[in-house]
């Protein structure tokens, strides 16, 4: 709604803005306003740029896939807005149950084997879920906010539902994208099968990462650590091993300054999924890139490779066009000068393109604009 009043009051102010005979003149190419189509074994790939919210290239968007351990970065999102609400502290003690310690020792996930009756900050708990992928913290996370995981799947849901993401493009079933039979009691979720695990399309999944990362900065600072060191209470013991990152950066030493921060995910129906921020590319922009189901569940290295090799695929097409201020503008449709930013993130087709101001405080006389097959890349898009 937002993003409609914003278009309404620009087209209205700006009549006349590039109307000027005395002005240069600049003929753009014609623009669709759909994004490239990937080519590539993966079930489901996007790319959006960091920046805008674009949606710079896709590969089946639609579809409702597993997603395995990305379900995390929803949580942290929760996480996060818990301690903005001050439900939550970071400092606050979380008392592991019987229950959250047989999830911890299951040998068929990712853990960290947590001990029943200690207690672990929510920092701690947040950072395992989030550097290594433990699950039993991130289900103990979940339960602390919202009591058991049917109702923090009830909060995941209505979350994403509040995005403004179609009801036919996710579901959620806990804090973490295990299957359903790995939860017990109040945990697991009622009239759901066994196998039942969250399920996002690939712009589903997108949007949560972008919203997440956007809002709450400081997270993507915290998934760049290293290494988790995590500490047993009560104990000379701590957990200390490299994050999901550092292991990546190690076997793929050619890719380590591709990506800023991961988020992988595994099981055997979501096959491998990785979600990755990029560091800034040589064309000057950061991407958000997903490639969903590219390998098998126990080799996620293919799936790596891939997601590095898709960044830089999309970074080499973009080429720069500069347009001088107060050119007048020709051949392309729906163009507007912007002079509020809309609040919406990237999740649509945008419907329209706004031609940005310059950067407050940016003495330059141009504004760059990125093309990549033809469509401009903008400071603002409208959805």
């Amino acid at each position: 709604m937002l993003g409609l009043l914003c278009l309404f009051l620009v087209a209205s102010c700006v009549v006349g803005v590039f109307i000027n005979e005395k002005v240069p003149s600049r003929v753009l190419p014609v623009i669709s306003g759909k994004p490239a189509q990937l080519q590539n074994k993966a079930a489901a790939s996007l790319v959006a740029d960091f920046d805008s919210g674009q949606i710079i290239a896709e590969k089946n968007p639609n579809q409702n896939l597993a997603i395995a351990s990305t379900s995390k970065l929803l949580t942290a999102y929760l996480v996060y807005q818990a301690v903005q609400q001050k439900k939550l502290s970071w400092q606050q003690r979380i008392k592991v149950t019987p229950q959250i310690q047989a999830l911890s020792r299951n040998s068929e996930l990712m853990n960290i084997p947590l001990q029943a009756g200690q207690a672990y900050t929510v920092k701690e708990l947040l950072d395992a879920t989030l550097l290594i992928s433990s699950n039993a913290t991130g289900i103990l996370l979940g339960d602390a906010i919202s009591g058991n995981q049917r109702n923090f799947a009830d909060l995941m849901n209505r979350t994403t539902a509040s995005f403004g993401i179609p009801s036919s493009q996710y579901h959620f079933y806990n804090a973490v994208g295990i299957n359903n039979v790995y939860l017990s009691g109040q945990d697991k979720i009622p009239k759901a099968l066994d196998n039942d695990e969250n399920v996002a399309s690939a712009k589903a999944l997108t949007t949560i990462a972008n919203r997440l990362f956007k809002k709450y900065p400081k997270v993507i600072k915290e998934m760049q650590s290293p290494e988790l060191f995590f500490p047993f209470p009560a104990s000379d013991y701590a957990f200390r091993g490299d994050s999901v990152l550092t292991r990546f950066n190690k076997q793929f030493p050619q890719d380590a300054k591709v990506f800023s921060i991961v988020k992988s995910g595994a099981s055997e129906a979501a096959g491998s999924v990785l979600l990755a921020l990029t560091n800034k590319m040589p064309n000057g922009h950061r991407y958000i890139v997903l490639t969903m189901h590219a390998s098998d569940y126990t080799n996620l290295w293919p799936t790596w490779d891939l997601t590095a090799k898709t960044a830089a695929q999309v970074s080499r097409q973009g080429s720069y066009l500069s347009i001088p201020k107060n050119t007048q503008i020709s051949g392309a449709e729906n163009l507007y000068l912007q002079k509020t930013s809309p609040a919406g993130l990237l999740y649509k087709t945008p419907q329209a393109l706004i031609f940005g101001p310059l950067a407050r405080g940016n003495r330059s006389q141009q504004t760059t604009l990125l093309m990549i097959g033809g469509l401009p890349i903008l400071p603002r898009i409208v959805f």
